[in-house]
Order: C-alpha cells, then structure tokens, then sequence
C-alpha cells in the first residue's frame, strides 16, 4: 500500500509541473530619483540628477524616456539629460516624469 501511495504522489507531482515558471505579478510602475540629494547650488554651478524607472514587473528600464522640470524655472534650468543650472538665487523644486506607450 505503502508503494502506491508514493507512485501517486509521485505521478501527481509529475503532473503539476509545466516545465515553464511564469511569474505575472503586477507592481505599480516606480520613477525614482537617485541621484544625492543636494540641499544648494550656487550660481552659475551646474549638478547632474539621475532618475530610474521600474515597470510594472519592477524591472529597471533602460533609456526611459525622462522628462525633467523645475519650479520655479527662473532660479534653475535642467535639461532633459538631467543637467540642472543655478541661474539665481532663490528655491526650486526639480520634478521628473517618464514617458511610457
């Protein structure tokens, strides 16, 4: 009795497996910035920021369309490399938003 009991686990375990694992578990899309955070910028000095994006299955994308702003623009500009300007003095606050189909 003992024999068959193994035989049919055995013959149910060689059943279950598909051969293929496929994982679909779906995590909201994240955008992060990971450069330091930096508290000043001086006039005139510039300050590279880096920004990953992770889809829906927390994969880092890589060259994720990134578009970068400021607010208020006048005291920094930032380009769409992330390459941000002091241009007076004053507060900013740099957001970054990813572009996906």
């Amino acid at each position: 009795m003992y024999k068959k009991i193994l035989l049919f686990i055995s013959y149910l375990l060689y059943l279950s497996c598909i051969g293929t694992d496929v994982t679909d578990d779906y995590v909201d899309p994240t955008l992060r910035i990971t450069s330091p955070q930096i508290i000043s910028i001086k006039v005139g000095q510039k300050f590279q920021f880096t920004a990953k994006y992770f889809d829906t299955s927390g994969t880092p994308v890589d060259n994720p369309n990134l578009i970068w702003t400021v607010s208020p623009p006048d005291a920094l500009t930032i380009d769409n490399n992330g390459f941000a300007t002091a241009t007076k003095d004053g507060l900013a606050t740099i957001q970054v938003s990813v572009v996906t189909a």
